[in-house]
């Protein structure tokens, strides 16, 4: 490719949403005068869990000549694939505009389709590494110029796939 650096940037809306459903849901028990119960622990645990859903959406992807690299949690954790042994993508796309998603709420201050109809990559690569890319987590502009190059690479690894000789 000739583009060798590429660094594609998160949106911060949908896991800023998923960060303040944690944060509202565990802040009563937190506050409470209760002591500890197993009740409490269960739900301490479950909003943690939501919060740490919404931190490990705070992902971005870079591009450093044929590697696709995945960062999640500020960089603490870190998945690199090799395009050029990309075997096969899979796009979908996810429809859940529907009344009672939670995620509605983000119609009061966006007005993207994205967060409602978005779609995600599968990329399945030759030593059994699966990547997943979702477009809510990202800005569409990117989203499309990273699918662009996806092509690209398999396209490329098409046409130059050595013929079978038996």
């Amino acid at each position: 490719m000739d583009k060798k650096n590429i660094r594609l940037h998160c949106d911060h809306t949908f896991p800023t949403l998923i960060l303040l459903f944690g944060c509202i849901a565990i802040s009563p028990i937190i506050i409470s005068k209760y002591s500890l119960s197993l009740l409490r622990i269960i739900g301490e645990t479950c909003c943690g869990l939501i919060i740490l859903t919404g931190l490990w959406r705070f992902e971005h992807f870079e591009i450093s000549g044929d590697t696709l690299t995945k960062v999640n949690l500020a960089g603490l954790y870190r998945k690199d694939l090799n395009m050029c042994h990309i075997t096969r993508y899979t796009k979908k796309v996810i429809d859940m505009n529907h009344f009672r998603n939670p995620v509605n709420i983000i119609k009061l201050f966006s007005k993207e389709e994205k967060y409602f109809k978005f779609r995600t990559i599968k990329l399945q690569a030759t030593d059994n590494l699966t990547m997943i890319i979702n477009e809510r987590n990202m800005q569409s502009e990117d989203f499309k110029k990273l699918y662009h190059i996806i092509k690209t690479y398999q396209k490329r690894q098409v046409k130059y796939k050595s013929p079978i000789v038996s």
